[in-house]
């Protein structure tokens, strides 16, 4: 999936119109409408900005991964900080198990 289709993915999960997003943006509606089109592409600022507008990360909008939010490794990621270094170990070694046993 390509940034534009991600952008009108979450604007459609937001219940958003693309004059909307331009106007929150600052910026033309043709302009929006080439990033959706894939015609043009934003610059590295205004990828964050889209970012932050459609509570995303750019990761999402860039393709590097599919999940629009990582809220949950967030919070999995500061469990794991709160772990001894013990149980990190335990757990690390767990994970090793449940990827050969999916296999």
């Amino acid at each position: 999936m390509k940034l534009g289709e991600r952008i009108l993915k979450l604007l459609d999960e937001k219940d958003m119109t693309q004059k909307q997003l331009a106007e929150e943006l600052n910026i033309a509606l043709s302009t929006l409408n080439g990033y959706i089109r894939n015609y043009r592409e934003p610059d590295y600022n205004m990828i964050i900005t889209i970012a932050q507008h459609l509570n995303t990360t750019v990761d999402y909008l860039i393709g590097f991964t599919d999940l629009p939010n990582y809220e949950f490794f967030g919070e999995l990621y500061n469990d794991y900080n709160n772990l001894s270094p013990k149980s990190r170990k335990q757990l690390q070694e767990y994970m090793i198990f449940l990827k050969g046993k999916d296999k």
